[in-house]
């Protein structure tokens, strides 16, 4: 009994500092070397006080990714991947918070964040940085194409 109390202080002290997935608390548990049972018993308290909610965490995740970091698609998703949460929930996420126009919104920020570092170079260094950047940002091969259109060839017509 002792124990599990124990676990659960773990828990909570951990979620106060930052939300984990069900996955992720279950290998926090498991490094403080608690009990199998007590591990499972506070899962299932923390799921039933609903501390512990996959669905509600992914989708809180992916949104904060897509809206204040500006992630791609990519990006996002591989951020979701490497949270371990079941591929099923990874792409509800995906499809529910995915949003082209944003994403185009989302890389055209970057975008010209990156050019103004680049203005003194030449265009072939400007169109491989940009991409490049874009590309580590997780954006798709499309929504490069169209910035690096935008910024460097619209712009370049335009003087």
């Amino acid at each position: 009994m002792e124990e599990k109390k124990a676990c659960l202080q773990t828990a909570l002290r951990s979620l106060t500092r930052k939300m984990s997935s069900e996955l992720e608390m279950i290998e926090k548990l498991q490094k403080w070397t608690y009990s199998q049972e007590a591990i499972d018993a506070t899962i299932s308290e923390l799921k039933r006080l609903r501390y512990l909610d996959d669905t509600r965490f992914i989708h809180a995740l992916a949104e904060e990714l897509y809206t204040y970091k500006k992630y791609g698609p990519i990006r996002v998703k591989q951020a979701l991947v490497r949270k371990h949460f079941p591929s099923s929930l990874i792409d509800q996420a995906m499809d529910e918070h995915g949003d082209p126009d944003r994403d185009r919104e989302n890389a055209l920020y970057w975008g010209e964040k990156k050019m103004r570092a680049l203005t003194n170079k030449e265009r072939p260094k400007q169109i491989r940085s940009l991409q490049q950047h874009l590309y580590t940002k997780g954006f798709t091969p499309n929504t490069v194409r169209m910035v690096v259109q935008k910024l460097i060839f619209d712009k370049s017509e335009d003087e």
